[in-house]
């Protein structure tokens, strides 16, 4: 699966290209296996990391410009399975067009705390309920002003945890010993 898919419009200007696999990669395998053109042909410049055996990530140096066409290449015979095998299901190209950055908006705002002592990032996430399945999200340091930019239009769902722990994810709490949930 490659992400985006075929044709798929209004692409997020910071969303990364995601090549799955339905089997265990190498990640030995050549990191240029996936070529980003832009509607010039010219090789878009960023970051290629493997995210496990499985999954790939091509994320922009500087993101995608607004209202452009890129096509995505994924070069035979560049990517092998731990067999050393390259796919049978090659993905060959596809094009995806970016969002109009001009309908692009934001949400700020400023987070307050009613427990002083509490310690650890805020974490918060935007879900769109209306219009699309967006998500932002954004860490927040300690209580104050809040943004998220780049925006598509829609009704948003905000919600927010703070990270006592740091660990990235919300944790639940446990009742022996009893360790209470991070406050939501």
């Amino acid at each position: 699966r490659l992400l985006p898919a075929d044709s798929t419009r209004n692409v997020a200007l910071n969303a990364p290209v995601e090549a799955t696999f339905s089997e265990l990669m190498r990640m030995d395998s050549s990191r240029t296996f996936l070529a980003v053109r832009d509607s010039a042909g010219v090789a878009v410049p960023g970051m290629r990391r493997w995210k496990n055996h499985f999954q790939f990530e091509f994320k922009p140096a500087t993101g995608w410009n607004s209202r452009a066409k890129y096509t995505i290449d994924v070069l035979p015979d560049s990517v092998f399975d731990l067999s050393g095998l390259a796919p049978l299901d090659t993905l060959q190209q596809r094009i995806f067009w970016t969002v109009n950055a001009d309908t692009l908006s934001s949400i700020s705002g400023t987070v307050s705390d009613e427990a002083p002592a509490a310690v650890g990032p805020l974490r918060m996430s935007a879900r769109q309920i209306v219009g699309g399945k967006a998500i932002y999200e954004t860490v927040v340091p300690a209580p104050g002003p809040y943004e998220f930019s780049g925006v598509l239009p829609g009704v948003y769902q905000l919600s927010l945890y703070r990270d006592a722990n740091d660990n990235g994810r919300y944790d639940f709490g446990k009742p022996m010993p009893f360790l209470p949930a991070e406050r939501f």
